[in-house]
């Protein structure tokens, strides 16, 4: 895929430059006497990539395929093209990039060093500067899929509810039946794509064992591709049936790609959030807008945190819609009457001018909940420290119960305030439309789909190889080299696998959908 701007004669070229100085750069060093062949030898090369000679049949395909063989494994951000276009949501984009490498960073530390997963102080020997609040975000997981959930619920109701707003109600019809008869296809093939490959790399025997004091599971250990293969077609339906009971709470991991526990819950939350848009749409905004939130508080006290992560993100869309500048009202009531409205304007005014102040407060606190050190189950675990550990006694009875039940409830209320916030402040979402920011988001979904089979195949490879040794220094250095070889291999393939199978998968989905349309 392409930046905007980049034409395929500039691919090419540039590429076949470049492997036409790689392969010169190669010939052996041929001493005096030598030089008819070094010449030849040239003649060869420049005939295959642009000298004046005439271009052998053969020459051409050779170049064809270098390049092609380049263009699909040369990461889409080292070629150059020109700054995109940004839309009133790419922020969202950028802040659902950085969570997807969150994810990953926080399934490569914690798998390999067991303390980050406790809170700072939780035991006597939990002293580590990373695990404080704040900067164990760094590291938070499963705050990020809270994150997920909230940006998920804003994106797919967006333009809705725009279309609501405007009152274009047959316009609103086509694009609800078209994000639902796509959704599952969007969602499921780079699933089935990714488990796919993970199931090729079990059967070669890539996946080595993992620390003990990982929670996460590998394939299975089967004698033939045969067996392989039906297990992973079985689970790969199982993960996709469209009727399964969604439980969040004890979910439902995919034998080949545990990580994506995640995406049956995203594909039940987006047909709730086009149910809820559907049936609200003929509803008056400030009733529509009490509804979803009586729905997100009940389905928060009842165990759906992630119901309620998908309603906010409504609540959340239908705000930023809200075209009643607040500033403006209160400049026309302070400086165009008098009496009680100037003085109702003057105050209004004044709140309006400490309203920043108290968004960035916000988003001080959302981060504090989403720093929660959460363990499975915390009457048998260590509690989360001093600095989270009073939450617990304000925490419903009832997620105490729940596997990461107490982290659970925590950080989704932090993740819809953090979502809040940054819709609110433009400079909060500066940090996320910078290109960096917004290639992460381009490759957000593949990022999280490929770098589990990664971890554990070339991860503990090298974990086992060079992080065994004794004394901290050594192993410190093995942890930092394993973490940016990860990066570096989980980052390429998500880029190759993003433009080879999720990006074909929306264009896939929109081609079906387009034939399967009725043209009148």
């Amino acid at each position: 895929m392409r930046y905007p701007g980049e034409s395929p004669e500039d691919d090419e070229s540039a590429v076949s430059r470049h492997a036409s100085l790689g392969l010169l750069a190669g010939l052996p060093d041929i001493e005096s006497g030598g030089t008819v062949a070094l010449n030849r030898a040239n003649e060869r090369v420049g005939s295959c990539f642009g000298h004046p000679q005439k271009p052998s049949r053969a020459c051409g395909r050779v170049r064809g395929t270098i390049s092609a063989i380049a263009i699909a494994t040369v990461p889409s951000f080292v070629r150059l093209g020109v700054k995109r276009k940004l839309y009133p949501t790419s922020y969202l984009d950028g802040l659902r990039g950085v969570a997807a490498f969150i994810v990953f960073i926080d399934h490569f530390t914690t798998n390999w060093f067991d303390p980050l997963r406790r809170g700072y102080g939780s035991t006597d020997e939990d002293h580590h500067l990373a695990q404080l609040p704040f900067i164990r975000l760094l590291f938070a997981g499963r705050a990020s899929v809270a994150v997920f959930f909230v940006i998920s619920g804003f994106v797919l109701s967006y333009r809705p509810i725009k279309e609501i707003r405007m009152e274009k109600f047959e316009s609103l019809l086509d694009t609800l039946a078209s994000s639902v008869f796509r959704r599952g296809l969007r969602l499921y093939l780079p699933v089935a794509a990714g488990t796919f490959i993970s199931m090729l790399a079990a059967y070669w025997g890539w996946y080595r064992a993992l620390p003990e004091s990982s929670t996460d599971s590998l394939p299975p250990d089967l004698p033939t591709f045969s067996e392989h293969f039906w297990y992973w077609r079985d689970h790969t339906v199982g993960v996709s049936w469209p009727l399964q009971d969604v439980m969040p709470n004890s979910p439902y991991a995919p034998p080949y790609n545990g990580h994506l526990w995640t995406i049956p819950i995203e594909f039940y939350g987006s047909m709730v959030v086009y149910v809820t848009v559907l049936g609200l749409s003929r509803c008056q905004a400030w009733i529509r807008l009490l509804l979803i939130g009586l729905g997100a508080l009940l389905t928060l006290q009842y165990e759906r945190w992630d119901i309620c992560l998908f309603l906010s993100g409504i609540l959340l869309a239908e705000t930023s819609l809200i075209s009643v500048s607040s500033d403006d009202f209160a400049l026309e009531y302070s400086e165009k009457r008098t009496g009680i409205f100037g003085i109702l304007g003057s105050a209004s005014l004044a709140c309006c001018r400490f309203l920043p102040t108290l968004n960035y407060l916000l988003l001080i606190f959302s981060l504090y909940l989403l720093s929660y050190p959460g363990e499975p189950w915390p009457e048998y675990e260590t509690p989360p420290g001093p600095f989270h550990h009073y939450l617990v006694s304000w925490t419903p009875p009832r997620y105490i119960e729940l596997w990461f039940g107490i982290e659970r409830f925590w950080t989704t209320i932090g993740g819809v305030i953090v979502v809040f916030t940054i819709s609110k402040s433009t400079n909060l979402q500066r940090p996320f439309t910078t290109r960096l920011a917004q290639y992460l988001g381009d490759i957000s979904y593949a990022l999280y789909i490929v770098h589990g089979p990664i971890l554990f195949t070339a991860g503990t490879w090298f974990m086992d190889t060079y992080g065994q040794a004794t004394d901290s220094w050594h192993w410190g250095a093995a942890f930092i080299a394993g973490g940016i070889m990860n990066t570096v291999l989980c980052v390429w393939a998500a880029d190759i696998f993003w433009r080879a199978v999720d990006a074909k998968s929306v264009g896939l989905a929109k081609w079906f959908a387009g034939k399967c349309w009725r043209t009148c």
